[in-house]
């Protein structure tokens, strides 16, 4: 037996092992496993998470049951904190909170089926060996305390594993993310959050939340957009005519814009603010405060352009000057007037903007005629 060079957890079998998830490796903590635990191998898992958590960058994961090995390679995932599922995932980005591996070399489906065939006694013992292998780690990972006073198991474990915890300025943020580490930031201001979460995003790492957030208060801190002013929708009117006027006089306010994308109407509420509000810098949220928890940057028309994820969305747009929203691009508006003066009718040609650019008609007519 090799000397053991990293933290080693334990699990055991269960009958309804089946490992025939091939994107997917997990172990529970739960001692019970139904027949829909398809990538799981283990249960009852157990071992010094902390010691797992304060690991860095790619791992090899070693495997022992019954004198059976496996091993994969994975990277580690620096927003993952003991609590969360011990999942590993073959895929790369985005990544949730949730997943504690990505880029793994092997599924659960991947393993040897005499070693899966061993995990299915409930009495044998499974061993995970992690062990860093030196690879350069990934950007860390930035977290958010929720207002003060509003405590979680997260916020704890975030306190006891930050590499650097803020609460008034952001020195030495770039220095840790660009490490691979946590850092903590714990503070009420906005616009502190806002600018950390910028800078976070930009070197490649992660933003996420510990302690008590709402979901509107998690979208909006996560989005790392600051605004003078911000419009909060809770509920959608009925009726596109309606949605579409109030998205109007929300525009033309020029605040920030804090929305939340109700399941199933999602996608047609996206487009529907892609063509009132126009081309803003926008971000998208899914399930703020979650293990889900994930977030998209993007145009608002890009982002209109993708599929929506699934979940609870909030959408948070940035501000823009008054009256700016809604304008034709000067390249677009001056071939506009040049068909207007060949006598294309100007509602013809507002209708082709509006399917081009994602302003609305209204929008998009009004833009030609300002200067009539």
């Amino acid at each position: 037996m090799h000397a053991p060079s990293g933290p080693i957890l334990t699990a055991r079998g269960h009958p309804n092992v089946r490992a025939s998830h091939s994107k997917t490796l997990e172990l529970v903590p739960e001692a019970d496993l139904s027949p829909r635990g398809t990538c799981v191998l283990g249960v009852a898992l157990e071992g010094d998470m902390d010691a797992v958590a304060g690991l860095r960058g790619a791992v090899e994961l070693t495997l022992t049951c019954q004198g059976m090995t496996q091993h994969l390679r994975a990277t580690l995932n620096p927003a993952w904190l003991p609590g969360e599922p011990l999942i590993l995932r073959r895929r790369t980005l985005p990544l949730t909170r949730r997943t504690f591996g990505f880029a793994a070399d092997k599924g659960a489906a991947d393993l040897d089926r005499n070693f899966i065939a061993g995990l299915s006694d409930s009495t044998a013992r499974l061993e995970m060996e992690i062990s860093p292998t030196g690879a350069h780690a990934p950007a860390g990972a930035l977290f958010l305390a929720g207002p003060a006073g509003r405590e979680d198991a997260r916020l704890a474990a975030a306190r006891r594993l930050a590499d650097l915890r803020l609460t008034r300025g952001l020195e030495g943020l770039l220095r840790e993310i660009a490490a691979g580490g946590r850092v903590l930031l714990e503070s009420d201001d906005l616009g502190l959050q806002a600018e950390a979460v910028r800078l976070t995003a930009e070197a490649g790492g992660q933003a996420t939340l510990v302690g008590g957030w709402s979901a509107a208060e998690g979208a909006r801190a996560l989005s790392g957009l600051a605004a003078e002013t911000w419009s909060r929708l809770r509920r959608w009117p009925n009726g596109k005519p309606a949605r579409r006027d109030l998205l109007a006089r929300l525009a033309d306010s020029g605040a920030g814009l804090l929305l939340p994308l109700p399941a199933g109407q999602g996608e047609g509420l996206l487009s529907l603010v892609a063509k009132t509000v126009g081309d803003r810098e926008a971000v998208l949220i899914v399930a703020p405060n979650d293990p889900q928890e994930e977030s998209r940057r993007g145009s608002l028309i890009a982002l209109a352009e993708a599929p929506l994820p699934q979940g609870e969305v909030w959408l948070v747009v940035a501000e823009c000057e008054p009256g700016e929203a809604g304008q034709l691009d000067s390249k677009l508006a001056a071939l506009a007037r040049r068909l207007q003066a060949a006598g294309v009718a100007t509602k013809t040609l507002a209708a082709a903007l509006a399917e081009t650019t994602h302003l609305s008609k209204r929008d998009a007519f009004n833009a030609l005629i300002k200067d009539e």
